[in-house]
């Protein structure tokens, strides 16, 4: 084998190492995966089991999010769900991680958090969304789009991830049947 050959086998090998390293990102948000945040979990978890400290996450659901895609269509739906995206991760700190979880749903990890200070960003991203001039927020129940979100954290809520996932998504069904547009921590 010639010396170029295993040059560019070698540049091969790398690229698609790269390209497996790379983060996973949901094509439709750009935010980072289920499945990614799934993985990075379990990293956290690690990592604040090791040296002590505490995690928060925060479970985000668009409140009436039916409603508006029958109001406005699919296309717009989908931007509004893309926008969000957005505004949630121009809203935290650069440490901090904003994934897609579900159709409508986001999660936010928060390194380094504890409880309260995740309840304090959640109602920063609950007003952040509430009070922006979304295009067609009039459809919507009180004329404005809005979110649910319930926090927890490591190790106050829970000790493994299944029982932190459990537990987010119990809080954020507390948050939805308050009535919506609240923080349930």
């Amino acid at each position: 084998m010639s010396e170029e050959t295993e040059i560019k086998d070698s540049q091969l090998v790398r690229s698609n190492q790269e390209r497996n390293d790379a983060p996973c990102l949901d094509r439709f948000t750009n935010l980072y995966s289920r499945n990614h945040f799934q993985l990075y979990l379990e990293t956290e978890l690690t990592r604040s089991r090791r040296y002590y400290r505490s995690f928060s996450l925060c479970f985000i659901e668009v409140d009436y999010m039916k409603q508006y895609y029958d109001s406005h269509g699919r296309e717009e739906g989908d931007d509004l769900l893309r926008f969000l995206g957005d505004l949630l991760k121009t809203n935290i700190r650069s440490s901090d991680l904003t994934c897609i979880y579900g159709k409508d749903e986001f999660v936010l990890v928060l390194p380094e958090t504890p409880k309260k200070g995740a309840s304090m960003v959640a109602e920063k991203m609950r007003r952040a969304v509430e009070t922006y001039p979304f295009e067609g927020r009039d459809t919507q129940p009180n004329g404005s789009v809005t979110v649910s979100i319930g926090v927890i954290s490591y190790p106050d809520d829970a000790n493994d991830g299944t029982e932190l996932i459990d537990n987010g998504n119990k809080a954020l069904c507390e948050a939805k049947r308050k009535g919506g547009n609240k923080v349930w921590v």
